[in-house]
């Protein structure tokens, strides 16, 4: 039972990884762009 119990988690836990740093990626750049936006424009609000 061990082993069927564990030939699903590496599947699993590889893909809930990469889509967690895909996330934090994704909101990395989203600020990133923000930042950039408001030293360019002088704005937050553009």
């Amino acid at each position: 039972m061990r082993v069927r119990w564990r030939s699903w988690m590496t599947p699993f836990f590889t893909i809930w990884a990469g889509q967690a740093f895909s996330l934090i990626g994704s909101s990395l750049v989203q600020f990133a762009l923000v930042w950039w936006l408001t030293l360019q424009t002088g704005s937050a609000t553009v």
